[in-house]
């Protein structure tokens, strides 16, 4: 079940990255890989923190980082 969740989720990073790529197509696309982890790095934050109702050293836990790295990337996005 978890080996099918995390392929679920390369699909679906998979599919987006196409779709944006497919869409600009005409257009100069930079930083596409900073543009993409940034987005990604910051919904995990979310999601994380909205899992553990806030609680930054249990999504700390959750993600495998520590509470020092998960405040330096929220501070990162305003």
């Amino acid at each position: 079940m978890k080996e099918q969740l995390k392929n679920n989720i390369s699909k679906d990073v998979k599919s987006a990255v196409k779709n944006y790529i497919t869409t600009v197509n005409s257009e100069k696309t930079n930083n596409l890989y900073s543009m993409v982890w940034g987005s990604i790095e910051h919904e995990l934050v979310n999601v994380a923190l909205v899992h553990t109702r806030g609680n930054q050293s249990q999504a700390a836990r959750i993600l495998g980082i520590d509470r020092i790295t998960l405040s330096r990337i929220r501070k990162q996005r305003r």
